[in-house]
């Protein structure tokens, strides 16, 4: 019976270590596996080596979705398909890990031009460690440098490169060098250096006229490159690149042309992207902006693909035609809260821009553009998040409007806003505005008009240009205004013909009247100056009835240009206030009806007057000719005046006295 005992535990000794074996002889993944060849068993759910778990009882595709990766090696890219569920990819060079969570890898930092490495790809799914899962491998060896490349030094030391026509490879793959001569290559140009023409404004098309570079599929640039210069890649053929963080600039119709350009990854240091450089890239749906970037000039984007784009903090503006007709671009986003301007047509046939109803249409604070026509009779009352039209004249011509009321907080009406608005007679502005354009209200019918406590400048020096316009030129109707003690500057015609103003209030603080500032208001017969004016020209008054002005204290010199003219000048008298220091008579010599002076002070204190500089006529280098012309003019025209002293009353001896009876000087 012992005997009988014995064999059975003997037995039983043997099972279970034949069944230990067994279960060992499985073996565990080691997350070394170098095969990148794909498992076609699909019964096969016990051989981790093949993905499985080694426990026929638990299901190996729950915990491995995938087999074998299968990698695509392509000019410096490794790319392959999605694995569902993966939260990000582990990409190994070399024994070296990466990771993404992209369905590709640039291998352009990795590898050099000629270098071969080890490439090896797997997915992290459901947490599983990546050791744990299947990997696919390639051995890849980069393209080596294109010959025939032309190489220029740079002041700084590098060089730029540029591919002859006749150097472009047959298989279209251009690879550039990091170096030439032990010497950084900084720059990629095109074969005509000067090709990138400066782009006109006032189109939305670039006029670069370089070469072409259709036959380049593929470019891999140099690893220090600094900027991609005008049209290096104008019209090239190719559909993905990858731009180096070290470039800061791409240039002017760098990439324009580019049909079959799908995908690009940006430099991460890039400052500029300048006009139309990606122009007419009508695959090119995405484009990841660098947070680096504070300039995209005009054009950049026209006619693209894109479908979205986000604008990172440092670019405050948007300039003329950047997304022009871009049909698919539904989303524009800008970081930055402080958006400069939106320049002309910026906008303009997208599909973001094409979805706005008629009407007036804003981007963000900037009333972007009144889309389709203007119905007849139209008041125009602006949203109140209006503070900024996006360009001048972007109601000119007009005369459908009757109208207009602008929103509170709106600083500026810029030049030529409304000019010609022929039946606009009523015009309604806010507080907060600080600044009208020249032209703004040119020739209106304005009856009209208040200005804001707040404006503190009219007009832009309209006369520095031969067609500029006076804010309110031409508004034959307006009968009165005030000019606001805020208004600093008044300048160049701002009311200028208007025939039918007779009453100006100018207010304490207004310190400068420009030229012909009411010339040809022939219905204003009178004028007081405040104190506070430093520069007034006596052509402001030129062709009015005004015949007599107050003097300033301490007038510009500046007067002097306009004075000599002397033309429509009509004043016959000048108050001169007393503590004036200042009265050079070279500033009236051709003041042809100017024969009386009112001093406000004694015959004594008249004398103190510093008068008669000749050195003014040195100092504006005028001929001898003219200098002799001036003083027979001005010694006819001194011999002709008269100067009265001021007595509050009657004096007892004989002379030139005067005095005030209702505020108007009179002579004892």
């Amino acid at each position: 019976m012992k005997n009988i005992t014995k064999i059975f535990f003997i037995l039983l000794t043997v099972f279970l270590v034949l069944t230990c074996i067994t279960a060992c002889g499985n073996g565990t993944p080691d997350g070394n596996d170098t095969n990148a060849t794909v498992d076609t068993d699909p019964t096969n759910n016990s051989d981790p080596q093949n993905g499985g778990s080694g426990n026929p009882d638990q299901n190996d595709e729950e915990r491995l979705p995938f087999k074998t990766m299968q990698l695509n090696a392509d000019f410096f890219e490794v790319t392959w398909e999605s694995v569902e569920g993966a939260v990000e990819y582990v990409v190994e060079i070399n024994g070296k890990e990466y990771r993404t969570t992209e369905t590709s890898y640039s291998l352009f930092t990795h590898i050099r031009p000629s270098e071969t490495k080890a490439v090896r790809v797997t997915a992290v799914v459901d947490g599983v460690p990546a050791a744990q899962n299947k990997w696919g491998e390639v051995e890849y060896t980069a393209e080596s440098v294109t010959e025939g490349l032309v190489y220029t030094k740079l002041s700084s030391g590098s060089y730029s490169v540029y591919c002859p026509s006749n150097a472009i490879p047959q298989n279209g793959e251009l690879v550039l060098p990091d170096k030439y001569e032990g010497k950084n290559v900084t720059t990629f140009r095109s074969e005509k250096a000067a090709g990138g023409l400066l782009t006109n404004s006032a189109k939305s098309t670039s006029d670069y006229n370089g070469p072409a570079y259709t036959g380049i599929s593929k470019v891999r640039l140099p690893a220090y490159l600094s900027s991609i210069a005008d049209g290096a890649l104008y019209k090239s053929s190719v559909s993905e690149i990858y731009v180096p963080d070290s470039v800061t600039l791409i240039g002017k119709s760098a990439f324009e042309g580019c049909a079959n350009l799908c995908r690009i990854t940006l430099s991460r240091s890039l400052k500029t992207i300048s006009s139309f450089a990606f122009s007419d890239c009508t695959l090119l749906t995405g484009i990841a902006i660098p947070e680096s970037i504070t300039m995209m000039g005009m054009g950049a984007f026209a006619r693209s693909g894109l479908t979205e784009i986000s604008v990172p903090m440092g670019v405050t503006s948007i300039e003329a035609y950047t997304y022009y007709g871009c049909e698919a671009l539904s989303k524009i986003e800008y970081a930055t809260k402080n958006l400069s301007a939106i320049e002309t047509e910026a906008l303009h046939n997208t599909l973001w821009y094409n979805s706005q109803p008629d009407g007036m249409i804003c981007y963000r604070i900037f009333l972007y553009d009144y889309k389709g026509e203007i119905p007849e009779n139209t008041t125009l009352t602006f949203p109140s998040n209006v503070k900024q039209f996006i360009s001048e004249g972007m109601f000119k011509d007009e005369t459908n409007i009757v109208a207009v009321t602008l929103p509170e907080g709106l600083p500026s009406i810029p030049n030529d806003t409304f000019s010609g608005c022929t039946n606009l007679r009523q015009v309604t502005l806010s507080e907060g505005l600080t600044s009208i354009g020249n032209g703004a209200f040119y020739n209106c019918p304005i009856e009209q008009i208040t200005l804001p406590e707040s404006l503190e400048t009219l007009g832009r020096n309209a006369l520095l240009s031969s067609t500029a316009t006076g804010p309110f030129e031409g508004c034959t109707e307006l009968t009165s205004v005030t000019i606001p003690g805020s208004l600093t500057k008044m300048n160049d015609r701002c009311f200028y013909g208007c025939t039918k103003l007779e009453s100006v209030v100018i207010e304490e603080g207004v310190t400068n009247i420009g030229q012909y500032a009411f010339a040809h208001c022939t219905a204003l017969n009178e004028i007081t100056l405040p104190e506070s004016i430093k520069t007034c020209y006596l052509t402001a008054f030129a062709y009015t009835g005004v015949t007599s002005l107050t003097w300033l204290k301490d007038p510009s010199l500046d007067m002097y240009y306009t004075m000599k003219s002397g033309d429509g000048i009509a004043i016959t008298y000048l108050i001169i206030r007393n503590g004036t220091t200042n009265l050079d008579h070279h500033f009236f010599y051709r003041c042809k009806d100017l024969k009386t002076f009112y001093f406000e002070g004694t015959e004594e204190e008249w004398e103190e007057i510093e008068m008669d500089k000749m050195e003014i006529y040195k100092y504006k280098n005028l001929s001898q000719a003219e200098t002799e012309e001036i003083v027979t003019t001005l010694n006819a025209w001194r011999e002709a005046l008269t100067v009265y002293f001021y007595s509050e009353t009657e004096p007892a001896e004989e002379g030139n006295f005067w005095h005030y009876v209702d505020g108007v000087p009179t002579k004892w």
